[in-house]
């Protein structure tokens, strides 16, 4: 039962992510979070089933939809601006 819960959620996120990061509209870069959504559950059956490929494929999946959210995401800006940090595009510039 919690085999097919988990393939269900797969086939879900992992669909809905693409189908996301696909389109033109400005909130396109939301495919890249459901991506990350998903990959505890590919990591949890592919270990639980010894697919150890697939297992590092999800792992480098797991970095790739991070890179997604880090390049598609200001979290640079919103992390820096809760520190009270100055920032010059992606790059910190110290205390004010």
């Amino acid at each position: 039962m919690l085999d097919s819960i988990i393939q269900m959620i797969i086939l879900i996120t992992s669909a809905a992510s693409i189908w996301f990061i696909g389109r033109k509209e400005h909130w396109s870069k939301w495919g890249y979070v459901i991506g990350i959504v998903s990959q505890p559950f590919w990591l949890y059956t592919t270990y639980q089933n010894s697919q150890w490929g697939l297992f590092a494929l999800s792992i480098f999946y797991l970095y790739s939809w991070g890179m997604g959210v880090y390049n598609n995401f200001d979290l640079v800006l919103v992390i820096s601006e809760k520190a009270n940090i100055r920032t010059y595009g992606s790059r910190t510039a110290g205390p004010k």
